[in-house]
């Protein structure tokens, strides 16, 4: 309305008529720029040198440039247009910039000669910006206090998992005081962490620490085990086995010491039935991944041979991957990425993903490159998915993920204790997973692969394979028993586990 009313004025004034035909051309009105815009142009405002106290505001930005403002209105009773700026501040942080200025608490005064008070560009009301001396006081600079006078409860007791957020959060809880944004921790282990203050902080003295200890509490977990048959073999050489598949709920096949073997879902006394196949047909390396496809079940070995297997456990066809031929090669995983079935080997220390095709042929491969010590041997890396989707592979030095586009890895933890070993992981929550450990067993370990006390899984046992069932967190299980560290298990078992929450 207010522009209207100036258009008409303008109108009147210059003795100009409004038209009442319609021209050839449009008929055009010019405004003077004076009236274009209504913003207050600061300018040529100048203020009188201003001494602000922020002895009691807050030390953060938005309070101690309230006070500046305050103050330049205080000492500027003649102009109004420093009252307009400083009522539009509370509303509108954005409409202003200081320059040359710290809005912090100094320690104890600190004179600026050039500040500068800027109108940015999001401002509807003012444009343009001015200078100004201001000193900042500070009556009180030593407000800082120690740490230990506001943590007086280091005891968090249980917790359910290890990570910073998880272990300030409880912190806090014990700790009402203790303000979060001026600490962090470091050193966080199975049952301690190091509180620390940051250098910045205007509270807390930065120099001293604290040690925060707590228990892992996983006992709303309750594990249960069950096993349908097992048997005691004569073994040698350095072998492990897998699942290869369930048929129809009633029986299980698997490999274990090249062969072939079947295994009843109901409890039983009997033996494994051992499945015999033709004199040219033998499963001669070790356990990676099968997969069903089409009435058959498909098991790859880390030596790039692929068989496939009937349902009822006769190996029908052996199928040879030549890219996965040489000494300097071995398979470390079938897993599926973006949809599409992955060979994954372990090649001259580098990555290298072959996909599959409808029939399981390879017609692409995607290479990625390893920096040099973090990998091993070539069989010390095993792949897994985490809760999140994201593809891993373990080393000797560690856990690494893959980012989704395939070009590059990153490690998410150090000198891993599962080691080269980690061959299967299965996701319980988002926060906890179950991995398999040919060497230590089964462990129990949240998103950051930090083990985690108080469940006892598969005790004494190295699960060998985990699949899950038809029933979330309930797996089949094929393990094996009275392990030498040097050897393979004597005995193996099959079973199920369930993992129930309270």
């Amino acid at each position: 309305m207010k522009k209207l009313l100036i258009l008409l004025s303008v109108l009147t004034i210059s003795g100009t008529a409004i038209p009442t035909v319609i021209a050839n051309k449009p008929y055009v009105i010019t405004v003077p720029n004076d009236y274009e815009t209504e913003k207050i142009n600061i300018t040529k405002l100048k203020s009188n040198p201003l001494m602000v106290n922020v002895t009691n505001t807050n030390n953060n930005s938005k309070e101690i440039a309230g006070a500046i403002l305050l103050e330049m209105m205080i000492a500027n009773p003649d102009e109004e247009t420093f009252v307009d700026i400083y009522y539009s501040f509370d509303d509108n942080i954005n409409w202003w910039d200081f320059r040359n200025i710290n809005l912090i608490k100094p320690d104890f005064s600190e004179t600026y000669k050039d500040a500068i008070l800027l109108a940015t560009k999001d401002n509807e009301k003012f444009i343009g910006a001015f200078h100004f001396e201001a000193t900042l006081k500070n009556d009180n600079p030593n407000q800082q206090v120690s740490i230990k006078d506001v943590v007086k409860n280091t005891d968090l007791g249980k917790i359910m998992v290890n990570n910073e957020e998880i272990i300030l959060n409880k912190l806090k809880d014990k700790n009402e005081e203790l303000v979060l944004s001026e600490v962090f921790l470091t050193n966080i282990t199975e049952d301690s962490a190091i509180l620390n203050v940051k250098e910045n902080s205007q509270i807390y003295f930065h120099d001293e620490t604290m040690k925060i200890n707590f228990e892992i509490d996983i006992s709303e977990w309750i594990l249960t085990q069950e096993y349908f048959q097992d048997e005691e073999f004569n073994t040698s050489g350095n072998y492990t086995g897998g699942i290869i598949g369930i048929v129809n709920n009633e029986y299980a096949l698997f490999t274990y010491m090249g062969n072939i073997y079947k295994s009843s879902l109901k409890n039983s006394n009997e033996q494994f039935e051992l499945i015999k196949q033709d004199d040219d047909k033998k499963i001669t390396s070790w356990y990676c991944y099968s997969m069903e496809k089409k009435g058959f079940f498909y098991y790859f070995d880390k030596s790039g041979y692929c068989y496939k297997i009937s349902k009822q456990g006769k190996i029908i066809e052996i199928k040879k991957y030549n890219e996965l031929s040489f000494s300097n090669v071995a398979t470390n995983g079938i897993i599926n990425i973006n949809g599409e079935t992955g060979i994954v080997s372990y090649e001259n220390n580098n990555l290298v993903i072959y996909f599959l095709d409808n029939e399981l042929n390879i017609y692409k491969s995607k290479e990625i490159k390893l920096k040099s010590g973090d990998t091993g041997s070539k069989y010390s890396i095993s792949l897994f998915k985490d809760s999140s989707g994201n593809i891993g592979f373990t080393s000797l030095n560690g856990i690494w993920l893959i980012n989704n586009e395939l070009d590059y890895y990153y490690r998410v933890k150090d000198n891993s204790s599962f080691g080269n070993n980690l061959s299967k992981l299965v996701v319980l929550d988002g926060d906890n997973y179950i991995v398999s450990d040919y060497v230590a067993g089964g462990r129990f370990v949240d998103k950051n692969f930090n083990y985690k006390k108080g469940l006892d899984l598969i005790n004494n046992y190295s699960i060998m394979d985990i699949i899950p069932t038809n029933i979330k967190n309930e797996y089949y299980v094929l393990v094996g028993y009275d392990k030498h560290w040097d050897g393979p298990p004597t005995k193996v078992a099959f079973g199920k586990l369930t993992f129930k929450k309270l």
